[in-house]
């Protein structure tokens, strides 16, 4: 009979020395960090900024607050009108991404196998989906030009 078989002592070790040394190292980085907010409160969030760059941060988020917001164009033709309303809505992004990833789905089967029916109902599967896409299409591409016209 050996005296020295047990095999769960070396992993048990191994595991009680890696716990240990995250614990430690999440240690000495807790007290790096709350030393540096200590610092960035002592120096009102520049403690590692020179006056020129502190002067350039105050600069750039200043210019970030103030933006400039165009009425935008409202188009003229009734179709315009239409698909101009139905863009701007506040829930065609959500919509437009649930429509993506449901669409997505059945058609990562079609290259897995499926019966003939199975290909049909994709073709209209995608036959229903293909407007979306080109309604987001448009979607970005009239926030592009909103951003032109804000530009100039």
């Amino acid at each position: 009979m050996k005296l020295h078989n047990k095999p769960r002592v070396p992993v048990l070790f191994s595991i009680f020395v890696i716990v240990c040394g995250c614990f430690l190292l999440n240690l000495f980085v807790g007290v790096i960090a709350d030393s540096l907010n200590k610092l960035q409160n002592i120096y009102n969030g520049s403690a590692f900024l020179t006056k020129e760059q502190n002067n350039q941060k105050c600069i750039r988020q200043l210019i970030k607050s103030t933006t400039f917001r165009s009425k935008g164009i409202t188009p003229k033709h009734s179709l315009e009108t239409f698909c101009h309303n139905i863009v701007i809505e506040k829930y065609v992004n959500a919509c437009i991404v649930l429509i993506i990833i449901l669409s997505t789905m059945p058609l990562a089967t079609h290259y897995f196998g499926g019966t003939k029916q199975w290909d049909d109902v994709l073709d209209i599967w995608i036959y229903i989906f293909v407007p979306c896409f080109v309604l987001e299409f448009f979607e970005v591409l009239n926030e592009c030009f909103k951003r032109c016209v804000e530009v100039f």
